[in-house]
């Protein structure tokens, strides 16, 4: 048997094929199925294969894929089917939970962090003529340099602009807030994983956070995502059900150490 992973996300399409043994035979990107899905099915032509695609609310899979909740894979990749935190922060920002008990939680996108409202306390800034901060955000976007990228490169060392620095160390406490109620509502995780994806956590916001955070969960041990979400969904599909009220992550989550080799299989792929 081989699984086909698919990441339906917004822009950008991702796919993993990948033998029972754990040995990933092809990955590919694109903007559509028509560039994705060809190099996959081609080197698994002739074999059986489970397709699972990950998908945003409200989309369709593609003919011959079941489909299963994004959130489910980003999670299962991200954790490998462990019990833990992850933050996903692109535009807004959504903390996703995994408990002890197979309870997975996914909060409300928080309106007050994330690249949306970054982007807007930017362009009010860059729009103030006397704003030491907006004259050189100004100057950065007048130069051909997105906003959010100036404000990231002007916060980080050396030499931090002192307004910018502070504007991110307000969305990484506020993070942090939102982290905290989410792990209050966990059970049985004495000390959970936790790890991030999204264009929002960018250089300094990781460190900004990292430093804020362990003052109030120093019991989570935060780390880069495992796997990307079209690995998620091979997990998910070599576990067994995409279904969440029958398997999905708490499947995965089941199984996790017997699925060990393959996960660190599928890890190898990423160099």
């Amino acid at each position: 048997m081989l699984y086909l992973g698919l990441d339906q996300a917004p822009g950008e399409l991702e796919a993993w094929l990948v033998e029972d043994s754990g040995r990933v035979l092809a990955r590919s990107r694109g903007a559509g199925l028509d560039e994705v899905l060809p190099p996959c099915l081609e080197a698994g032509q002739g074999r059986s294969i489970r397709r699972l695609s990950a998908l945003p609310a409200g989309r369709e899979p593609p003919a011959g894929f079941e489909g299963c909740l994004r959130d489910h894979a980003l999670f299962a990749g991200a954790l490998g089917g462990n019990p833990g935190i992850l933050i996903d922060a692109d535009p807004l920002v959504r903390v996703l939970t995994l408990d002890a008990s197979g309870t997975f939680r996914v909060t409300e996108p928080t309106e007050e962090i994330g690249l949306e409202f970054l982007r807007r306390r930017l362009e009010a800034l860059a729009a103030d003529p006397h704003h030491p901060a907006g004259c050189r955000l100004r100057r950065r976007s007048e130069s051909g340099q997105d906003l959010v990228s100036a404000c990231l490169d002007l916060a980080s060392w050396p030499g931090p602009d002192p307004d910018l620095r502070g504007l991110l160390l307000t969305q990484a406490r506020r993070l942090v807030q939102t982290v905290r109620q989410a792990r209050s509502r966990m059970l049985g995780v004495a000390a959970p994983p936790g790890s991030w994806t999204g264009g929002f956590m960018a250089p300094p916001l990781p460190d900004l956070f990292s430093e804020e955070v362990y003052r109030f969960l120093p019991e989570v041990s935060w780390r880069a995502p495992l796997l990307p979400c079209a690995a998620g969904a091979v997990l998910l599909a070599r576990a067994a059900t995409p279904d969440p009220r029958r398997g999905g992550v708490r499947g995965l989550m089941s199984r996790r150490m017997a699925m060990k080799g393959f996960l660190r299989r599928l890890r190898d792929a990423l160099g």
